[in-house]
């Protein structure tokens, strides 16, 4: 699953993270890293600093095995690989809402 995620802006309503958004699965990890690093259908959208690919098993509430986090990197026009950020540090399961 790929989830996109806008940091809290002063005065937000949507809390320290700010707001999420579901943007798809894969069946595979390469096609959602090639997904988000490429920046397929303008996942960064002026706006979306991070994003997150989340490895899960099918079923209900189940949670997440692995997760890869990517940071926008205006330069580059692409989202680059990093660690986990610590303003979502204690957080899991993005995909699941």
């Amino acid at each position: 699953m790929i989830r996109d995620i806008v940091p809290e802006k002063e005065g937000s309503r949507f809390g320290r993270v700010g707001r999420t958004r579901l943007l798809g699965w894969y069946g595979s990890f390469k096609g959602a890293q090639e997904a988000v690093i490429q920046n397929l259908m303008d996942i960064y959208d002026n706006d979306h600093e991070y994003a997150v690919i989340e490895e899960v098993e099918e079923g209900i509430w189940v949670a997440c095995r692995q997760e890869w986090w990517y940071q926008w990197n205006e330069d580059g026009k692409c989202y680059d690989l990093i660690a986990k950020p610590d303003l979502v540090k204690h957080l899991i399961n993005f995909g699941i809402g």
